[in-house]
């Protein structure tokens, strides 16, 4: 809601993540360039999957924020910003096809291959920085799709709350159907008419 309310997106260090080989590599990148932040913010550009929802927003909680890309970019100041697709290495390709310290950034192991991962990255020489606020467009969101698991009467509270934060009633606000989807449900219901 954040990312509605105050029209920005928001990068943050690595120091959470999970991929411990990511936040090293991204260290490694921050010191060899003595930078003192090293902020970043993923996207994935894959298409909605089950695996999606179950690793990064699991239970009944979470949505899925559908930008455009190319306001997104767009959006993005020039001093300090970088960002590209990321490129998936298997470990015995980094023997002969080492990514160069530029490309460290966007770079990780094929085992997240699925995330299909776009990245933001911003860094920082003379400060140390937590996160950083980069303001966007209300035109660079396209659409919000809401947890699969989430019930019914809740989702509609969610809509309406999602939809009342102003420049957003008439964005587009869906349920996520990949655990229920309707041509699925037809199928099942034609076949038990057999």
């Amino acid at each position: 809601m954040r990312i509605l309310r105050q029209n920005s997106i928001t990068l943050l260090t690595s120091d959470t993540w999970d991929d411990i080989n990511d936040r090293r590599l991204l260290a490694a990148y921050k010191e060899h360039y003595s930078y003192k932040s090293v902020l970043a913010l993923c996207f994935s550009s894959a298409a909605e999957t089950y695996h999606h929802w179950k690793v990064f927003a699991p239970g009944a909680g979470g949505i899925c924020v559908v930008f455009n890309k190319d306001q997104l970019i767009e959006s993005l100041p020039e001093n300090g910003f970088r960002h590209g697709l990321v490129r998936y290495y298997k470990v015995e390709e980094l023997e002969h096809d080492r990514p160069g310290i530029d490309k460290i950034p966007f770079s990780k192991r094929i085992a997240y291959s699925d995330e299909k991962e776009y990245r933001f990255l911003f860094v920082e020489s003379e400060h140390h920085l937590r996160y950083k606020d980069v303001p966007i467009p209300r035109s660079a969101i396209n659409r919000i799709l809401v947890n699969p698991w989430l019930p019914e009467p809740l989702f509609a509270e969610v809509k309406c709350a999602i939809q009342s934060i102003p420049d957003y009633a008439s964005l587009q606000v869906s349920q996520s159907r990949v655990t229920d989807g309707p041509a699925w449900r037809r199928l099942a219901d034609e076949l038990n008419e057999l």
